[in-house]
């Protein structure tokens, strides 16, 4: 994947599964479709809001959760 791709979203199913497993602090995440490790990138604000992009090295798809 280079820099101008686009990652490609997880189903709803699939982002809730990812939002269940970011609300328990003690879990690793995992990509629901493929089962390679996440990748957190770091926290930003974006106009008040905290988001941040977890993404799956494999799989290129992403997800933007509130932390």
């Amino acid at each position: 994947m280079s820099t101008r791709d686009t990652p490609t979203t997880y189903s709803a199913e699939e982002a809730a599964r990812i939002k269940e497993m970011a609300d328990r602090p003690d879990a690793s995440l995992v990509c629901p479709r493929c089962n390679t490790p996440l990748i957190r990138l770091t926290p930003t604000d974006a106009r008040g809001a905290v988001m941040q992009e977890v993404s799956c090295p494999n799989c290129h798809r992403c997800i933007i959760l509130r932390p």
